[in-house]
């Protein structure tokens, strides 16, 4: 007992993590949100204080959040910086230099976002902290396509300056490819997937009549060839189903898409949410026939973890590193072309009684046995500690 006590005070006072990060929990602006809360927290648990320093990006009135003001929690110290111009975070950038000589390690998430990239410059001229960099996602060959003018100065400087100090996360095998073929084979490397706390009353059997897109609303998403795939769906399964797509609209895809339900007469059975979170994205979740994640690429998707623990089944394009689906039969990896989208929502909702709910039982056996955060931080833990 006081070899324990004393192993977790020693954690606590001399392994502090410094997490400089764009948004963060309770906003819902983006997938590391939750992600970074739910690794803090676990965390927290074992004795292992993070720093968090972020923006007012996301947040909303209800969540009742003071700016600028430094809240001590049970996932460590957080500050909301008030940001008017979210690519210039000048305040949450001032606060983390201020906060450098305090932390053990450094944890950025983004690669192009600047609170990210100038954080690690600063940190490399003047403190030479270890420094654990996580892409989510934005080096896969179709993200770097978008804004790519903007992307490949930071690349660059990232390259020349920064990567032989940086251990990357990737959350897949295909991330730690792609984040080598970027910055070079001897970059370093370590792969340690997403997890969630994992409870235990909220598996749900009886499901809604309808088909679920949740998420950001852009290209890389495929989402047209869902509505694609969903078209020719109508043909074989029953006229009370829906596809509801939850997530902010009001850009030029989403207008789009909203133009192409409208061309195909199917602005009845295609339904337009908007941005979702707390009960209300619970409840789409939870009650959901089945989620679909029709990406082009994708390094995770925690939108995945979140319905299969729920029992809900997922379809996940081959884009995404979701081929356990298929071998747990927890729901199918497809292609994400419309027609094979169209065959995988078919065989799902026109699954007999017993295979929807052994489907279903499944989902939410895999997220129990693979993706429980408290089981699994011991591996963020061992990371940290190996680079000090």
């Amino acid at each position: 007992m006081v070899d324990c006590r004393f192993g977790e005070f020693f954690r606590k006072k001399y392994l502090k993590v410094l997490f400089p990060i764009g948004s963060f929990f309770p906003s819902q602006s983006g997938g590391p949100n939750n992600t970074i809360y739910w690794m803090t927290k676990a965390l927290f648990k074992k004795g292992i204080n993070s720093i968090i320093i972020t923006t007012n990006e996301g947040l909303i009135s209800e969540h009742n959040i003071e700016l600028n003001i430094w809240k001590s929690s049970d996932y460590g110290d957080v500050i909301y910086q008030d940001t008017m111009i979210h690519m210039l975070p000048l305040k949450a950038l001032y606060r983390t230099a201020k906060e450098l000589k305090n932390a053990n390690v450094i944890h950025l998430t983004s690669i192009f976002y600047p609170l990210s990239w100038l954080t690690a410059i600063i940190n490399r001229c003047y403190y030479k902290k270890p420094v654990v960099w996580s892409p989510r996602g934005e080096l896969d060959g179709p993200a770097l396509i978008y804004s790519s003018y903007k992307k490949k100065p930071v690349i660059f400087i990232i390259r020349a300056f920064l990567a032989d100090k940086v251990t990357f996360h990737a959350t897949c095998k295909e991330e730690v490819e792609s984040i080598k073929s970027i910055f070079g084979n001897h970059t370093k490397t370590c792969l340690i997937q997403n997890y969630l706390p994992v409870q235990s009353d909220v598996f749900e059997l009886k499901k809604s009549d309808h088909i679920l897109y949740l998420g950001r609303i852009h290209p890389k998403k495929a989402i047209e060839n869902l509505v694609e795939g969903f078209e020719m769906a109508t043909k074989n399964i029953s006229e009370n189903f829906n596809l509801v797509i939850a997530g902010n609209f009001e850009n030029a895809y989403g207008l789009m898409l909203q133009k192409m339900v409208i061309e195909k007469k199917l602005q009845k059975r295609i339904l337009f949410v908007g941005h979702v979170e707390g009960d209300s994205k619970m409840k789409l979740l939870k009650y959901a026939k089945c989620l679909i994640l029709p990406s082009h690429s994708e390094n995770f998707g925690n939108v995945v973890i979140e319905a299969l623990e729920y029992g809900t089944p997922v379809i996940a394009s081959k884009g995404t590193p979701w081929e356990i689906l298929n071998e747990k039969n927890a729901g199918i990896w497809s292609k994400n072309d419309g027609l094979s989208l169209s065959k995988a929502m078919t065989t799902i909702i026109n699954m007999n009684e017993n295979s929807y709910e052994e489907i279903c039982r499944n989902a939410n056996k895999l997220v129990k046995d693979h993706f429980d955060v408290d089981s699994n931080i011991e591996n963020w833990i061992d990371l940290y500690k190996s680079l000090n």
